[in-house]
């Protein structure tokens, strides 16, 4: 569909992106959340570059539990192990962003600490904005900075917070700003374009992966910002006191920019 499609473009590169956004299309890349398919104890590489020849450019080593290759942020406190420093040299050399949304505060610190190129939180809010375990906290959004990596917004309202509204939004991206610099934040919304349509594995255990006592709703009855409703974000950024060019950081340039930096 993407390949045959005249408005979507498969961004194998940064490149790619450039292009789909000179041409007015839309760059499409694929991410995984969650080591576990590359291997139980050691991280299959062969697998690994089928997926990146399949498109993969973003990977997270853990999705909300614990796994052979770190701690994810809603289990037991786990830090990085061996398999997951072995598997982020190897997405690395390969050109595959390294991501710490879900993983434990412990773990991304450990991820942050071993990558030699930038990692980032590609859908992750503000824990000082929004107390809920999948957010992050101040120091670590100025590690992840420091490091070069950028923190991506989610437009969830599980981890908004309040109403779910842009401007509850708008509230996660000034702190991290001013936590972080213009240059480290940008939109990660997390938007599942077949709200109504249920598409997980069969027998999955919701209430393990998406706790209620941790604040989850039901992962298709939740209120979600979607990309449609981005020129609404930019306007009320610019309500908020943010000049147009910061906008364009925000909502683009920022993320592109860690893109050219971290994959081939």
């Amino acid at each position: 569909q993407i390949i045959a499609s005249d408005f979507m473009l498969m961004a194998d590169s940064f490149h790619d992106i450039n292009y789909a956004v000179k041409n007015r299309m839309m760059a499409v890349s694929f991410d995984l959340e969650g080591a576990s398919p590359l291997g139980s104890r050691h991280p299959d590489f062969t697998k690994v570059e089928q997926l990146y020849s399949l498109g993969l450019r973003q990977l997270a080593l853990s999705y909300n539990r614990n796994n052979n290759y770190c701690g994810g942020c809603q289990d037991s406190v786990k830090r990085l192990q061996p398999q997951g420093i072995e598997l982020i040299s190897c997405l690395q050399h390969i050109g595959i962003a390294v991501d710490c949304s879900h993983a434990s505060h412990a773990s991304a610190l450990d991820i942050i600490d071993h990558c030699l190129k930038p990692a980032l939180f590609s859908h992750s809010n503000s824990h000082f904005v929004f107390q809920h375990p999948r957010n992050i906290t101040d120091s670590i959004v100025k590690i992840c900075a420091d490091n070069g990596g950028i923190v991506g917004v989610n437009g969830l309202q599980s981890f908004i917070g309040r109403d779910g509204s842009i401007g509850n939004m708008v509230d996660h991206i000034t702190h991290l700003v001013n936590v972080a610099g213009i240059s480290s934040v940008a939109i990660g919304l997390d938007y599942g374009y077949l709200q109504d349509v249920d598409d997980l594995p069969i027998e999955t255990d919701t209430d393990y992966w998406w706790p209620k006592t941790k604040n989850y709703t039901n992962p298709f009855d939740h209120k979600v910002i979607a990309p449609v409703q981005i020129q609404s974000i930019k306007e009320k950024l610019v309500s908020a006191g943010f000049s147009s060019s910061e906008v364009n950081q925000i909502t683009g340039l920022n993320h592109f920019n860690f893109i050219k930096e971290v994959c081939k």
